[in-house]
């Protein structure tokens, strides 16, 4: 069993969308996303969100809703399936999930690489906040400890 297991499930399924929760306040938003759901044509819903430690993260089966939090602003709800690097992946199916795990703790799952047909992705939650890549820089891999594994 894996943390990515959402993901996993949904392995030969094509990609409706991608979303992402976005924390508002005062008119201003934040662009980098709090969690990031993918939809799938099975319906399957897989939704990534850090686990409040700072670097490991979990995956859910849940979809996105927008929160209003009075003072605090609010989670907003927006398509990020033309944001890069997700654009171009609505209608691939996916091939295979890798889990993204350091070195220097090797038992938290960091982040994920979503390989599709002829496309893919990576998430990474350093600091408890997300960062996108289409190709993650191999200064990080190396400064950072990365490690692939395969999930089944």
């Amino acid at each position: 069993m894996t943390i990515l297991n959402e993901l996993t499930s949904s392995i030969g399924a094509k990609l409706v969308g991608v979303r992402g929760l976005l924390h508002v306040l005062d008119d201003e938003k934040d662009l980098t996303p709090i969690e990031i759901e993918f939809a799938f044509v099975d319906r399957k819903t897989a939704t990534i969100r850090g686990s409040g430690n700072g670097a490991s993260m979990i995956c859910e089966s849940k979809q996105l809703f927008p929160v209003q939090m009075d003072d605090l602003g609010a989670l907003v709800v927006e398509d990020f399936s033309d944001v890069e690097p997700f654009s171009g992946s609505t209608g691939l199916a996916l091939t295979k999930v890798l889990e993204i795990r350091s070195k220097r703790s090797p038992e938290d799952v960091i982040g994920c690489t979503l390989v599709f047909a002829g496309k893919k992705f990576s998430i990474l939650n350093i600091g408890d906040e997300f960062h996108l890549f289409s190709e993650i820089p191999h200064a990080l891999i190396s400064d950072e400890g990365l490690i692939s594994i395969l999930t089944l």
